[in-house]
């Protein structure tokens, strides 16, 4: 009994101590974080820095788009002031040269080609080119008839460097058509104290009808620039038998003239101040 309880109390302290010793020999584990926590701390960090990526990717849109957008700006105002000068070059061109579109004015240069190229020697002026007929060299031996035409009365005067009334307001007509203006012969008569066959020029502006006279100026010395029918500066014409004369001459008008036999090369009369405007 006595060695049995020996051996209980060996036992009893053989247990105690290896208890004691298990004690001193575990330590107490450490917390770690979660995996979900883990996982969470990653996922913030990663959106904060694709947030702060895509920031800086907005700034950088905006910025760009602030660029494009002044870049279109300033494209759009070098625009409007090209434009706003080729306006003003076009606009400061049609004002100084007076005339019409230059394709308008290539077409009458085709049908005037005398009276243009006149026109670049003198200036292109109407009242420039009214003076110039005003004192052509002037003739009475050339037919008068109003059926020839004004074309054919300008080439005459053009190519011979001398006329007489239709001649002058032949030249006269197509000198204002090449100008801009409604211009037309006319073929009549003056009335008065001294009638006699004459032949002039009418153009309309704004709707009033002016008369253009350069061989009554030459003879008379009287200024027949755009008076207008009726006024005391007007020489009295017979408005009420005026013929307006075409472009082209008739095959009629042609044929007489052929029968007469007249010779442009054989008329070199100079000009008489007293004897007008009368013909055959």
């Amino acid at each position: 009994m006595k060695k049995v309880t020996i051996w209980m109390g060996r036992v009893l302290l053989l247990s105690a101590l290896v208890l004691l010793a298990g004690c001193r020999g575990v330590q107490p584990a450490k917390p770690q974080p979660s995996q979900e926590a883990s996982r969470s701390a990653s996922e913030a960090a990663s959106e904060s820095e694709e947030d702060a990526s895509a920031n800086v990717s907005t700034d950088a849109e905006e910025s760009a788009a602030d660029s494009q957008l002044y870049e279109i700006s300033e494209a759009s105002e070098s625009s409007k002031v090209s434009e706003s000068s080729k306006d003003s070059e076009s606009s400061e061109t049609s004002e100084s040269s007076g005339l019409r579109p230059k394709t308008q004015e290539a077409s009458l240069r085709a049908l005037y080609p005398e009276a243009a190229a006149k026109l670049d020697e003198i200036g292109w002026d109407l009242r420039t080119a009214y003076d110039w007929v005003a004192t052509f060299h002037y003739v009475e031996e050339d037919p008068i008839d109003w059926e020839l035409g004004t074309k054919w009365y300008a080439q005459l005067g053009f190519e011979t460097g001398r006329g007489h009334c239709y001649t002058f307001a032949a030249m006269m007509t197509e000198f204002a058509r090449l100008l801009g203006y409604e211009a037309r012969q006319v073929a009549g008569n003056l009335i008065g104290n001294n009638p006699f066959h004459h032949s002039w020029v009418e153009i309309d502006i704004d709707g009033t009808t002016y008369v253009l006279d350069p061989e009554v100026q030459q003879e008379w010395n009287l200024d027949c620039y755009l008076v207008i029918y009726g006024t005391d500066e007007a020489i009295p014409y017979d408005i009420d038998a005026l013929t307006y004369m075409p472009d082209d001459p008739t095959p009629q008008s042609l044929e007489r003239l052929a029968f007469s036999g007249w010779d442009p090369d054989e008329t070199e009369e100079e000009y008489d101040p007293n004897t007008g405007c009368i013909g055959n």
